[in-house]
């Protein structure tokens, strides 16, 4: 069965954490899962703040194949929701002041963290996507499909919140002048 990859992308912006499963070093040939919380970059890839000191992220730089399941979160019946299994490879990389502000706006508790030499943002990119929207609707996605998905570029994503920031700040004005 075919599904939507708008359906995917929707599920990827619903969520704010995965479960991140790593191919371990400690012990060669098991997976290793934990949980993490992620951002989207501009193209829809999770993105990760990670310290050298963690397991998944020794075993990323070791081998950056990886899987990332993320599930609506609110479902008491984990298996009658939206859910999807990335698989793809993560690696770091060298984020830039933009993104940082972007990171920390949809996870403000990073902020400690970001301060920390010993943490680095890693990008997961997806090279393949399982989708499941429920019982019976579930299906691949393909990278290229993923790629060409629409997005907003970072500038025009700031000049956006900006024109936001200062319709709510005339608004705020005008209601206590009124």
């Amino acid at each position: 069965m075919k599904i939507a990859l708008a359906a995917g992308i929707d599920l990827l912006h619903s969520v704010s954490y995965g479960v991140l499963a790593t191919h371990t070093v400690q012990m060669p040939g098991y997976p290793y899962a934990t949980v993490l919380p992620f951002v989207l970059d501009e193209r829809h890839r999770p993105v990760f703040l990670v310290s050298a000191l963690a397991e998944h992220t020794k075993n990323l730089i070791a081998d950056p194949r990886a899987s990332l399941v993320v599930y609506m979160q609110e479902q008491q019946n984990v298996l009658a929701g939206a859910r999807m299994t990335l698989i793809g490879d993560a690696t770091r990389i060298d984020a830039g002041e933009q993104f940082i502000a972007r990171y920390l706006r949809f996870q403000p508790d990073a902020a400690d963290y970001v301060a920390l030499a010993d943490f680095a943002f890693f990008r997961f990119t997806p090279r393949r996507l399982r989708a499941i929207a429920g019982f019976g609707a579930m299906g691949w996605i393909e990278a290229e499909s993923f790629e060409q998905a629409a997005w907003i570029a970072p500038e025009q994503e700031w000049q956006l919140l900006e024109g936001v920031v200062i319709s709510t700040e005339i608004k705020l004005a005008s209601i206590r002048m009124g």
